[in-house]
């Protein structure tokens, strides 16, 4: 890119100069500064004087980027009067860069989960029967056993955690100074700076604990046996024989 600088060549009284040798040199030394006469294209110059100034003492020429950066100075020396560290390129410092979002939140951890009921217990058995008497002695019967208990239900699963929120978004960099003014030409604005990075995402809660199962109910006890049988009743004595005839009775 190239940028123009634009002036007047006058004697000591302040009266035009025309047709005046303009040397350019970088400033501080004697090396000649390469300009152009025109904004793209051209020639090089690179031999002072480089620029003679016309019938009214005006002269332009330009210098680009390409050849010097925007810091260097140039002086400039007409007939015998030399102008230090003329600043071409007239550029404003560039902006600072924007400041960084900030981090999201995490996110909540989930709820855990319900513990589950307990089983109901068995029943108990049923008793056994009597016996009945027979010959001595026969055994009641044996109690039924007593039904198992449910199973406990199992627990409820936790809940998931919630997720985090997102980072806010960095704020944008202030906008750079302008260049200050040339002889008749204002200087360019500084580079805008650059948006702040935005921030991270928080992380998701962690789920939670699945609740417990529940115990398994208790087996119902066992029934009683059932009681001995009763012993049989005793048999009735014989009744005494009649008396005979001389013959006792058996």
């Amino acid at each position: 890119m190239r940028k123009i600088f634009i002036g007047r060549t006058r004697d000591a009284y302040g009266n035009n100069s025309p047709s005046a040798s303009v040397y350019i040199y970088l400033a501080g030394t004697e090396t000649a500064a390469i300009v152009f006469t025109l904004p793209t294209g051209g020639t090089a110059i690179s031999v002072a004087p480089q620029i003679i100034s016309d019938e009214n003492g005006l002269f332009s020429f330009y210098v680009d980027t390409n050849n010097y950066n925007y810091q260097q100075m140039f002086d400039i020396v007409v007939d015998d009067t030399t102008y230090h560290n003329i600043d071409i390129f007239r550029t404003g410092t560039s902006g600072t860069s924007g400041t960084s979002g900030t981090s999201g939140t995490s996110g909540t951890s989930g709820t855990s989960g319900t513990s589950g009921s307990s089983g109901s217990s068995g029943t108990s058995g049923t008793s056994g029967s009597s016996g009945i008497s027979f010959f001595g002695v026969t055994s009641g019967t044996s109690g039924s056993s007593g039904s198992s208990g449910s199973s406990g239900t199992s627990g409820s699963s936790g809940t998931s955690g919630s997720s985090g929120t997102s980072g806010t978004s960095g704020t944008s960099g202030e906008s750079g100074s302008s260049g200050t003014s040339g002889w008749g030409t204002s200087g360019s604005s500084g580079t805008s700076g650059s948006v702040g990075s935005s921030g991270t995402s928080g992380t998701s809660g962690s789920s939670g604990s699945s609740g417990t199962s529940g115990s398994s109910g208790s087996s119902g006890s066992s029934g009683t046996s059932g009681a001995s049988g009763s012993s049989g009743t005793s048999g009735t004595s014989g009744s005494s024989g009649t008396s005979g005839w001389g013959t006792s009775g058996t």
